[in-house]
């Protein structure tokens, strides 16, 4: 568990998507669980091609080096699709995942350093600790620390 591939999943945004090299997914699979990284999505390059990610809002994309370095290989679509998959990459909270300025929630989205809004608020932190009493009120997890 050495090689490039696990650098790259171990520093894959959480949630991510993770393009493979082709369609056979099982090692790669097996290797982001035995990383700790059950929550990368490993897709093959077709799934960039036919669009899959169209309507999506992904919280990374990283494609595996042995894709990478091919690059001179690929055919034009693939590189089409791949820079246009990367405009759907918005950024999420280092700690859970969450979108971060997500329009349908965004004052728990709030972004916080790096971080959203109720995951520092769940670390304790004053300011956002009084945020979150506003928008949940009744919620007891932010009662008084």
């Amino acid at each position: 568990m050495g090689g490039e591939t696990s650098r790259q999943m171990a520093a894959a945004p959480r949630g991510a998507v993770y393009v493979w090299c082709n369609h056979h997914l099982d090692y790669p699979v097996d290797l982001a669980m035995q990383l700790g990284r059950g929550d990368l999505r490993v897709v093959p390059p077709s799934w960039l091609e036919e669009g899959r990610w169209r309507g999506l809002e992904l919280t990374g994309l990283v494609v595996d080096h042995a894709v990478v370095d091919h690059a001179a290989g690929l055919s034009d679509s693939l590189l089409r699709a791949l820079s246009e998959a990367r405009t759907r990459v918005r950024p999420g909270c280092a700690i859970c995942g969450r979108l971060l300025g997500d329009p349908r929630d965004p004052v728990r989205s709030l972004n916080c350093g790096g971080d959203c809004l109720r995951c520092v608020a769940e670390a304790g932190d004053p300011e956002c600790l009084a945020a979150m009493r506003q928008v949940e009120p009744g919620d007891p997890a932010w009662g008084r620390r």
